[in-house]
C-alpha cells in the first residue's frame, strides 16, 4: 500500500518494503519502455523526489540502528543512487565514503539485518576500484559532452 509519507517516491518505498520481506530480482529483459519528458512528475518534482528518496534511505538505515547526519545521508544517496555525483578526485570525499561503507558493514554485522555475504558484495560493488573508474569515466563523458 502506498504511504502518503513518501510522496513523489511512493513506488520506491513500496518496492523497498516488498524487497525487505520477499525475494525480488531485476530482469535483464526490457519489459516496458519509459519515456521521460519535461512535464513528468520526475522532472517537475525532482528536488522533492530526491528528498523523499533520502527519507526512505534513512528509514532503511534505521534498521541498522544508524541515524545518519545530513552529510552521511547525502553520501549514502550518492553511493546508492547517483555515483556520478561523487567527486572521485577529492581524497577527503573518497575517505568519507570508504568510512561510510565500513560503518554500514559493521552495523549489519552487529545487527544481522541483511544477509552478510550479499550485503557486503553489494556494498563492494558500489565502492570498488571498478566502480571508481566508472565514475571517472562518467565525469569525463559529461566533461566532453559539454
Amino acid at each position: 500500500m502506498y504511504s502518503k509519507n513518501y510522496i513523489y517516491a511512493e513506488d520506491y518505498f513500496l518496492w523497498s518494503q516488498i524487497a525487505s520481506k520477499y525475494s525480488v530480482a531485476n530482469l535483464f529483459e526490457v519489459l516496458i519502455l519509459y519515456r521521460e519528458h519535461s512535464g513528468s512528475v520526475s522532472m517537475q518534482k525532482e528536488n522533492q523526489q530526491i528528498e523523499t528518496t533520502k527519507k526512505i534511505l534513512a528509514y532503511h538505515l534505521a534498521k541498522l540502528n544508524i541515524q545518519p547526519t545530513k552529510e552521511e545521508l547525502d553520501l549514502h544517496y550518492l553511493l546508492v543512487w547517483k555515483p556520478s555525483g561523487i567527486d572521485i578526485l577529492n581524497r577527503k570525499e573518497r575517505k568519507k565514503i570508504s568510512a561510510w561503507v565500513e560503518k554500514l558493514k559493521l552495523q549489519n554485522e552487529k545487527y544481522q539485518i541483511y544477509d552478510r555475504e550479499y550485503f557486503n558484495r553489494k556494498l563492494n560493488s558500489r565502492w570498488s576500484w571498478e566502480k571508481k573508474f566508472h565514475i571517472v569515466f562518467l565525469h569525463l563523458k559529461s566533461y566532453f559532452k559539454n
